[in-house]
């Protein structure tokens, strides 16, 4: 259960940074604005804010992180705790695997450690994208020490 809303909470922060940058217009990179062009020429020009040129000329105004344009606040912190969720997820889950299997912990102990775990990941998500502090940090340590409480019996088991 643990690993699936681990897993769940990182791609679903993937999905909704993707769809965030998509409503705002404030893409990652210049080719993704591909997008807002195409849905402007199929909807007749009703989709993207359009910006009258110098010359007459219209243009789909979009911006692009990369080429100095500016991101949502909303679009930055989803995608600050996505990259935060995929770097951490992965670790925690590759260790849990390593704890359950060297370890071999009670079915109590292992629901605990999970438990806390995935409270502690899911509220750091949520505390992140809404910008909660001192929140976001706290449900951070929780998860590093569970994190660390895996891997101390984990070590401890290997010498013994």
């Amino acid at each position: 259960v643990s690993s699936t809303v681990l897993v769940s909470t990182t791609v679903g922060l993937a999905l909704t940074t993707a769809v965030s940058r998509f409503w705002t217009n404030a893409y990652a990179v210049p080719e993704d604005r591909f997008w807002p062009r195409l849905l402007n020429k199929v909807s007749g020009g009703r989709w993207a804010p359009v910006k009258r040129q110098a010359d007459g000329s219209t243009a789909v105004d979009v911006s692009v992180a990369s080429e100095g344009g500016r991101t949502p606040r909303t679009v930055a912190r989803l995608n600050a705790a996505h990259i935060n969720a995929a770097a951490n997820v992965p670790v925690a889950l590759g260790l849990g695997l390593v704890y359950v299997v060297i370890a071999k912990p009670s079915a109590a102990a292992a629901a605990r450690v999970f438990g806390v775990l995935t409270a502690a990941r899911l509220a750091h998500s949520l505390t992140y994208v809404a910008g909660v502090q001192p929140w976001r940090s706290i449900s951070y340590i929780v998860a590093a020490v569970e994190v660390l409480e895996m891997a101390f019996h984990t070590a401890t088991a290997l010498l013994a």
